[in-house]
């Protein structure tokens, strides 16, 4: 049954169509998690889902504005932890079996998005303190974002202060975390970036570690004036 006032498609659309009123100006990212729970696609996988990583109503239920190039700016985002966050029974395998099964879950539960869906993808968050199980998962995680070309990604967290998983900033705020930094880096690690050169803003665009990885046409990067970023 139906119920528009609390459907999660409908209320990410109500949200959109509202700020895009208000703002009609901004050009960024309108980043979609999903639910934990659907009684429609749960027996779909045999792994429990991520708070906000179910997004297998996405199929049926896709999220619909009628601006076009707002469209183009929904992103689908799950999380994805490790066991120091919470330790789901998948994940209590032997050590060297542990990868392949966590490539089963993944697979299942988000690998289809980007091809099905046809639209972007951005891993949310994901972290952990990498050590003993949970260093397993991240780096795994790590290798299969580079396979399937899933560069976009926020690792949780930047400051110190998360007691499950730690932080890429030490706890002095001066020093940071090299081997955290380094996997987030394997991902990525010709990134797009931003620069300024004789007062002209210039793009870098980035490429994907994996050579297999399709590139994307872009358009020619328009080159602004500083002054007129600000404007």
């Amino acid at each position: 049954m139906k119920a528009p006032l609390t459907d999660y498609n409908k209320f990410y659309e109500r949200s959109i169509t509202h700020i895009h009123a208000k703002f009609p100006d901004w050009k960024g990212l309108y980043l979609v998690e999903g639910v934990q729970f659907n009684k429609e696609t749960d027996k779909a996988t045999d792994y429990p889902f991520w708070w906000g990583g179910n997004f297998g109503g996405a199929v049926n239920h896709p999220i619909k504005v009628p601006y076009p190039d707002v469209m183009d700016r929904v992103v689908y985002s799950p999380h994805v932890y490790g066991p120091d966050v919470y330790d789901h029974p998948y994940m209590n395998v032997p050590a060297e079996d542990l990868p392949k099964e966590l490539v089963k879950v993944w697979d299942s539960q988000m690998g289809w998005l980007i091809p099905k869906l046809q639209k972007g993808m951005i891993i949310g968050e994901w972290g952990g303190s990498l050590k003993g199980r949970d260093d397993i998962v991240q780096r795994t995680l790590a290798k299969w974002l580079v396979k399937n070309c899933m560069a976009n990604n926020v690792w949780w967290a930047i400051n110190p202060e998360s007691s499950d998983t730690g932080g890429i900033m030490s706890w002095n705020w001066k020093t940071y975390d090299k081997n955290r930094l380094d996997l987030v880096d394997s991902i990525f690690p010709d990134p797009t970036r931003f620069g300024i050169k004789r007062s002209k803003l210039c793009l870098h665009l980035g490429t994907y570690p994996n050579p297999e990885c399709p590139i994307q046409p872009f358009k020619k990067p328009e080159i602004a004036q500083p002054e007129k970023l600000r404007a």
